[in-house]
């Protein structure tokens, strides 16, 4: 069996086109592509009738399976040309794949022809390839970017306009082989040079500042003056420290704040100032004697009133209930 298998295989192999073999290994989970094309007993390419796929898997035990695959298909609309895809699944039988089509062409003849011949693997092997001796001591023509002024025995002595350099590796740089003047101009450097100094321009009194070993910048007293010295009324802005010093200020010195000002309704800065809006002098002409209002008081008392004539009112007055004489006459009877 295992030799007929190979005979067929040989005989398949010369007949097939070159484009059966073009994908010879595949692994798990990839598509592969299969398609001939049917011709009649004349060798005019025609289409079939009710075609069909199969495919045969060969271990490498050499135990054969065979399933049918989906209907083949029309491919690109041409005429006779039959085929479609399989998709190889997840965990697949290890092996060789046959995919065949069958159909039947005109004058009733059945066609079978072998689509696909290819191999399922856990990993499909890289090819080789074997370097010609001497390939790295080829010589290229003159003035080509590769000739022998620049590459001798496989080693390039000269290059220019590179591009896409490997990443340089530690001290492969060296000081020898930069030019001197390379970096003039470039920060004007001086890492490990000695008998130079930094010149930087500074504020002026920059020097006189004095920083804390935590990093703070300490204030001399000139300057804590000056800030205690501003004008209060240039720093007003609300929430500001200023603002706070302006209200707290007034409220330290009450008999300083104009009235009602900006106090609200209720307020007593409030209800002074609206009520007590000019000298208590310009409200009474008082000056000791009687005034109009004590003089019509007077012309309404009879006479003198002393406490001798009060105990000599008659009994009978007392007629007011309620009053004191009211009281007196009652407790007698």
């Amino acid at each position: 069996m295992g030799i007929r298998r190979t005979i067929l295989g040989l005989i398949v192999g010369l007949l097939m086109p070159s484009w059966v073999w073009a994908e010879v290994c595949h692994v798990a989970n990839d598509v592969v592509p299969y398609n001939r094309t049917f011709h009649d007993d004349t060798g005019t390419v025609a289409n079939p009738t009710s075609p069909v796929a199969t495919l045969q898997i060969t271990t490498d035990a050499g135990v054969d399976t065979y399933s049918a695959l989906t209907t083949p298909v029309n491919i690109n609309s041409e005429t006779g040309r039959y085929g479609g895809e399989y998709p190889v699944g997840a965990s697949p039988t290890y092996g060789t794949y046959i995919i065949t089509m069958r159909g039947a062409v005109p004058t009733a003849k059945t066609v079978d022809l072998t689509a696909r011949i290819f191999r399922v693997q856990a990993a499909c092997p890289m090819p080789t390839y074997t370097q010609p001796s001497g390939f790295l001591a080829a010589t290229f023509p003159s003035g080509t970017v590769a000739n022998t002024t620049n590459i001798t025995g496989g080693t390039i002595t000269t290059a220019t306009n590179l591009t896409n350099l490997p990443a340089i590796t530690a001290n492969w740089l060296t000081g020898a082989g930069i030019a001197a003047s390379a970096f003039n101009g470039k920060g004007d450097w001086n890492i490990g040079k000695t008998g130079y100094s930094l010149t930087q321009a500074f504020p002026t009194n920059f020097a006189s500042l004095s920083v804390t070993a935590g990093g703070l910048v300490d204030i001399t007293q000139a300057a804590a003056d000056k800030t205690w010295d501003t004008v209060l009324a240039s720093h007003l802005t609300a929430g500001s420290t200023g603002a706070a010093l302006n209200a707290a200020g007034a409220a330290g010195d009450p008999w300083s704040t104009a009235l009602p000002g900006a106090y609200g309704a209720g307020t007593a800065g409030k209800i002074i100032g609206d009520n007590i809006n000019a000298t208590i002098s310009s409200r009474s002409t008082y000056a000791g004697g009687d005034t109009a209002g004590t003089t019509t008081l007077l012309t309404r008392i009879p006479g003198v009133i002393t406490p001798i004539s009060i105990w000599d009112e008659l009994e009978s007055s007392a007629t007011i209930a309620g009053s004191l004489g009211m009281k007196l006459r009652t407790m007698r009877r």
